[in-house]
């Protein structure tokens, strides 16, 4: 077997290459630190699950619910929620999903109350309180675990909030 020969690219203008060269390292060094900025600046994003509330509806409908959460941005640029997704718990029982996949902007350096409508199918609601009045609770307990993604960075939450 014989060894076939790579041959390499030739540069038509090596002068043009010369003179171009400063501009592409510039422009991908530009690059790099906004991601790597951004990405940073997504790491000063606060976000905590607040609580839950209860809007009526008209008739006999059970209410919508609405999980709460504050978001802090303490950085000094605009950031983008990409996403919040996770589980709501009662007392350890799983009520129900939520999903917010809409992009969302946040100024620099501000805090924002976002509300997420909790997406309740009423046989699991029903099942949910049920199971609180058989447990004669004295308290209850609403947990949120979940994740968000900002700027390609995942944030996880965790949060456990006593109602009553």
């Amino acid at each position: 077997m014989s060894a076939s020969k790579r041959t390499v690219p030739q540069v038509k203008n090596p002068i043009m290459m010369k003179k171009l060269m400063p501009f592409l390292v510039i422009g991908g060094a530009i690059a790099i630190f906004y991601i790597l900025r951004k990405s940073g600046s997504a790491k000063t994003l606060r976000i905590y699950f607040r609580d839950i509330i209860f809007r009526p509806k008209s008739g006999f409908n059970l209410p919508d619910i609405y999980a709460r959460f504050n978001v802090i941005n303490g950085s000094p640029t605009t950031l983008t929620l990409d996403s919040l997704t996770g589980d709501i718990f009662i007392n350890g029982v799983v009520l129900s999903s939520v999903s917010q996949l809409q992009k969302q902007d946040f100024s620099p350096n501000s805090e924002t109350v976002i509300s997420i409508k909790v997406a309740t199918p009423g046989a699991q609601a029903v099942l949910s309180l049920l199971q609180l009045l058989r447990e004669k609770t004295k308290g209850i307990t609403v947990s949120f675990e979940g994740n968000v993604r900002s700027e390609g960075v995942i944030i996880p939450i965790s949060k456990s909030i006593k109602l009553i």
